[in-house]
């Protein structure tokens, strides 16, 4: 995995998001909520009202404000600390069209995937069941040391030197929005992860498509379009 500086060269990139983006997190981070919570004595959300806040917006944060302040410090931390737990890693797969659209992307494209995974080893072991390991060119990713790296756009300015015209992030959530408007690349925002439709909008990405199947025509749009981060009107591919 690289965690080195990258320099940009002639082809330009796709920044590439994983959960929510390329693999199916709902039954994991369901499991997880209805676990944490009864090994804590607490009611969990059943899985479509759990799945239905999250996509509204809502942080696993935020859906613990209605408990006591000790609840709540005690759910959170057993969360973390099991979230990359490879034995709920174990329940992702990966989103129809993952492994063709990937492979199509990286005939005009160099692909990075940056993820806010605190554990290197679990995202490796992750990447290869799922054999993902080979196919980007750059793997960047939060360490559990490292300081000042809250978010992506520290991560991508600390480890990207510049982007080539023509490069995009592509994402399920606000952050992966807020990182390509400020790397000043196109932004486009996919409707299988952690937020909706609703959500999405509020943000302005270029673009707001389906699935991750539609990035390579959306892409090849854009050059033709002239599309750049913060338009005011987003484009919206495919209905739900």
């Amino acid at each position: 995995m690289s965690n080195g500086c990258i320099e940009s060269n002639r082809n330009p990139y796709v920044i590439l998001d994983l959960d929510g983006t390329l693999i199916d997190v709902r039954t994991r981070l369901s499991i997880l909520h209805r676990d944490v919570a009864r090994h804590l004595g607490l009611v969990p959300l059943d899985r479509q009202h759990y799945w239905n806040a999250r996509r509204s917006g809502m942080s696993e944060t935020q859906l613990t404000a209605g408990w006591e302040e000790t609840a709540r410090e005690s759910y959170l931390s057993r969360w973390y600390s099991l979230v990359e737990d490879q034995r709920y890693l174990r329940y992702d797969r990966l989103l129809p069209g993952v492994e063709e659209t990937l492979g199509e992307l990286r005939q005009t494209h160099r692909l990075i995937l940056v993820t806010m995974r605190r554990c290197p080893l679990t995202l490796q072991f992750q990447l290869k069941r799922l054999k993902l390991h080979q196919i980007f060119d750059h793997v960047l990713s939060r360490k559990k040391a490292e300081s000042g790296i809250t978010d992506k756009v520290a991560l991508l300015r600390k480890h990207v030197v510049s982007l080539p015209a023509g490069s995009a992030i592509v994402g399920d959530t606000e952050e992966d929005v807020l990182a390509g408007k400020a790397l000043g690349i196109v932004t486009i925002a996919v409707l299988t992860g952690l937020r909706g439709r609703s959500v999405l909008e509020t943000l302005r990405p270029d673009y707001i498509v389906e699935n991750i199947k539609d990035v390579p025509s959306v892409l090849h749009n854009s050059v033709n379009e002239g599309h750049g981060s913060g338009q005011d009107n987003s484009q919206i591919i495919g209905t739900t």
